[in-house]
């Protein structure tokens, strides 16, 4: 069977004239083949204005570059959110600069390659993650990593490891750790390490360990640890280990063991050891030590109350419980002290010693070996 030809190739009337024949119609292309014109989607659009924006942007500053005296920022951004490259004072995102000031808000991440310049304070607040050399803001809240510090002119909130030092100058909350110091002018609560000392302006609350030293200008809370001492410049309260020293201008209450000598201007109360000596002054009216004391050469108190042993010499104006040492002085002594020698001007309980010496007693029994008592 023969297949007919094409409509275009079959034969057609002539017109009579060559040139007026007309042309044979073009054949129509399949709907598979036929071209489409790109179109830009909306995702696509936005992608692209979004890669476009920098060179949009690249040479306006705004009101808060002006002041700062900014340099060129590259901003991959949709308003405040974003990427930003540069001294761009607010980021949602990520921001990467090699040395800030006068910081806005970033929230995020914010990436500081230098310390700030003329070691001037750069204000604002970083919420999220702080990283750099010295990453430093007036609040960093949240993770701060720093190769030499990380540093909060206001605040420091959070976990924050410097290799030197995490330093506040107000307060300080959270997990800090600096190589040689953990500092908060204001205070600090939380957890906190430096490889030298633990510094609080104000009150320090929490586990604080320094390798030489834990210091509170006020008052000192919880668990605190220190190569050295540690140090309470009104009350230490809690459990302190000092591997020379526990001080407070005032009171120490809790437990306190160091290895020379644990002190107290005005009041002791709890567990009170030491290597060497314990002591509280006579600054306060009610001065006192209440509790169990011990120490390797003496304790000295204008009161003691409890149970008190030293391997030397127990001095206090009265005693008032169980004693036990090697010498034993007191203007009055209620209670059993056990001794070398016992020497109270006023007695009311037992003496146990080599020499017992009770005063108030009548002659001949002011001074006997062994025992002595007065039950009056």
């Amino acid at each position: 069977m023969l297949r007919r030809s094409p409509p275009w190739l079959r034969p057609t009337q002539s017109s009579g004239h060559p040139i007026v024949t007309p042309a044979p119609p073009r054949p129509t292309r399949p709907a598979h083949l036929r071209r489409r014109r790109p179109r830009l989607t909306g995702p696509a659009l936005t992608m692209a204005l979004l890669l476009l924006s920098p060179l949009g942007v690249q040479g306006q500053e705004t009101a808060a570059d002006t002041s700062a005296g900014a340099g060129p920022a590259l901003r991959l951004m949709h308003g405040d959110v974003g990427i930003g490259i540069g001294h761009v004072p607010r980021v949602t995102g990520l921001r990467i600069n090699l040395s800030d000031r006068s910081l806005d808000r970033v929230t995020g991440a914010n990436v500081t390659l230098w310390r700030p310049r003329d070691g001037g304070p750069v204000g604002g607040r970083v919420r999220g993650l702080a990283i750099g050399l010295a990453p430093q803001a007036g609040f960093v809240d949240g993770v701060g990593l720093g190769l030499a510090a990380v540093v909060g002119e206001e605040a420091l909130r959070g976990i924050h490891l410097g290799g030197l030092a995490a330093v506040s100058g107000g307060e300080v909350r959270g997990i800090q750790a600096g190589g040689l110091a953990a500092v908060g002018e204001e205070g600090m609560a939380g957890i906190q390490l430096g490889g030298l000392a633990v510094v609080g302006g104000d009150r320090v609350r929490g586990i604080q360990a320094g390798g030489l030293a834990a210091v509170s200008g006020s008052e000192v809370q919880g668990i605190q640890v220190a190569g050295l001492a540690v140090v309470g410049g009104d009350e230490v309260q809690g459990i302190q280990v000092g591997g020379l020293a526990v001080v407070a201008a005032e009171t120490l209450k809790g437990i306190q063991m160091a290895g020379l000598g644990v002190v107290a201007g005005c009041r002791m109360q709890g567990v009170q050891i030491a290597g060497i000596g314990v002591e509280v002054g006579r600054e306060c009216e009610d001065a006192a030590i209440r509790g169990l004391t011990a120490a390797g050469y003496r304790v000295r108190a204008p009161e003691i109350h409890g149970v008190t042993a030293a391997l030397l010499r127990i001095e206090a104006e009265t005693v008032r419980g169980l004693s036990v040492g090697g010498l034993q002085r007191s203007q009055e002594h209620v209670g059993l002290a056990v001794g070398v020698v016992n020497w109270t001007d006023r007695l009311r309980g037992v003496q146990l010693g080599v020499i017992n010496r009770a005063r108030n007693n009548p002659h001949p029994f002011r001074v006997l070996p062994l025992v002595n008592l007065n039950l009056g």
